[in-house]
């Protein structure tokens, strides 16, 4: 379990600069948060995930960040952190993963659509590079479990090192 938040800045600096977000999870290396030592970048290929675009390393195993939300309605705090997160932990790509039904909000406020959400955050995320938006949990359908989301991105991409980047009010 790795752990990093604004406390925590000046014993991790070496992982850049960063927002609130915290790395909770990587399936396969717990222990590999930051860029490996003598890293000194990759060369940069693109490849096709779910019809979406995707920019990958040419070697290595893909990194991957979720983070997922109910993004209702999303903000720039969510685009920093998933910023920050990206070049803090060198990843090749950020998932703002947007929750079909948020099973901690549901019946307690007012929920817009998840199809709206979608387009708002995919709206966000349109000039950002190494950021893109998911409809995984919208197509799955129901109540939106992180587990159950994890479980599913590690059966479609195995190769794949996982990262789960929450907000700070996770």
């Amino acid at each position: 379990l790795v752990t990093y938040s604004h406390s925590h800045r000046t014993e991790l600096e070496n992982l850049g600069s960063a927002s609130f977000f915290q790395v909770i999870w990587n399936r396969d290396h717990p222990d590999r948060c930051s860029r490996p030592a003598g890293d000194t970048g990759h060369r940069w290929a693109s490849s096709r995930v779910r019809g979406a675009q995707m920019t990958v390393r040419s070697r290595g195993p893909r990194r991957i960040g979720v983070f997922g939300g109910t993004f209702d309605p999303p903000h720039i705090g969510h685009l920093v952190a998933a910023i920050d997160a990206r070049q803090a932990l060198d990843l090749d790509v950020v998932l703002l993963v947007v929750a079909n039904a948020p099973w901690q909000k549901v019946g307690s406020r007012l929920v817009s659509p998840a199809e709206d959400r979608y387009a708002m955050v995919q709206a966000a995320v349109a000039d950002a590079p190494g950021l893109e938006v998911s409809d995984i949990e919208m197509r799955r359908g129901g109540l939106s479990y992180t587990a159950d989301t994890l479980e599913a991105l590690a059966a479609d991409h195995p190769e794949a090192e996982l990262f789960l980047v929450l907000g700070n009010d996770a």
